[in-house]
Parts: C-alpha cells; sequence; structure tokens
C-alpha cells in the first residue's frame, strides 16, 4: 500500500488519534457535476480542520487529468503534489496519490481497516468491498456523506450546512 505514499500520508498516521479520510475524486465529482468544481472538496477539507483530526486526502492518478479538463490547471502546468497542495490548500503529508491504473477505493478502504478511529468523507458506499470487508456493512460506523442542494452543501454530522457562493461558502446560521 505503500506505492503512492512518497509524502508519508499513510506512514505519518498515528492509530489512536481520529482521523478522516477523504475520497478526493468522489467529492471532486460531486461539485464537478453540481458546477461548483474544487469548491466542494475545499470546503469539505476547510470543515475538517475545524476539528482535531488527522486528515488524508486519497486522489486517483488521473487527478490532475480531471483537474486540467475543468479548467484549473493550465494547459502545460507540470503534474505535481504542489499543485494539489495550492488548490485545495492540503499539506503533501495528507495527500495520497495512487499508482495509475489502481482504483483509489482499495487503498481507503485498506487505510480504513488499519485506523479504528476513521471515518470517510465520501458517497461512495463501496459496494463491491462488501464480501471482503464487512465492516463496511454498517454504514454508520464509518461514512460521512456529502449532498449540494441548489446553493446549499451538507456534509453528514456537521449541522449547519454551507452556501455555496462564487467565492466559495459560509456557514448558515
Amino acid at each position: 500500500m505503500r506505492a503512492g505514499d512518497q509524502f508519508g500520508a499513510i506512514r505519518m498516521l498515528r492509530k489512536a488519534q481520529k482521523t478522516v479520510l477523504l475520497d478526493g475524486n468522489n467529492i471532486l465529482h460531486l461539485g464537478m457535476d453540481n458546477q461548483v468544481g474544487t469548491t466542494a472538496l475545499e470546503l469539505v477539507i476547510l470543515l475538517m480542520r475545524q476539528q482535531p483530526q488527522q486528515i488524508v486526502c486519497f486522489f486517483d492518478a488521473n487527478i490532475y487529468y480531471r483537474l486540467h479538463e475543468n479548467g484549473d490547471i493550465a494547459p502545460k502546468a507540470r503534474f505535481s503534489v504542489s499543485l494539489l497542495e495550492e488548490i485545495f490548500d492540503l499539506r503533501c503529508h495528507e495527500i495520497y496519490v495512487v499508482p495509475s491504473s489502481t482504483d483509489a477505493d482499495k487503498y481507503i478502504i485498506e487505510t480504513l481497516q488499519r485506523l479504528r478511529n476513521a471515518r470517510i468523507v465520501t458517497n461512495d458506499r463501496y459496494r463491491d468491498y462488501h464480501a471482503l470487508y464487512p465492516r463496511l456493512k454498517d454504514q454508520r460506523q464509518w461514512r460521512k456523506g456529502v449532498s449540494i442542494r441548489g446553493n446549499r452543501m451538507f456534509v453528514h454530522g456537521h449541522k449547519a450546512p454551507l452556501v455555496l457562493t462564487r467565492t466559495g461558502a459560509r456557514a448558515v446560521s
């Protein structure tokens, strides 16, 4: 599992500490599907930073191409983790880009198995993995979903929705 961990995202995790695993591509696709682009993932990261916890954001290797297609990366930009740091306000040790031709889901699930205090922020239910990982069947134990309705974004477990604007978001009181 260390193949894509060149910056120590997994190696540096402490088992006893609360951890949030972000399904980066999944949340990014939600934002793109709802015409808010990278804002959805940026806001989830910002929201997760409000709590004392470790963060690891997993990306499929195609993340750079997705961002390029969406206009978030300049056409001639060299793909690097520093681009992800800048776009999503992540630290390099919080980023895990899985090797090409590999699905990030397995890496996310394996990390969840290793860390009992971990939760995953995703809309994926990982049904293809239920037979191998029985823990996945009880989603209340590990999953926090994200949804966007109109100009409001909801993250399971957080009471106030975020209002999406052209310049980001704000909490609804």
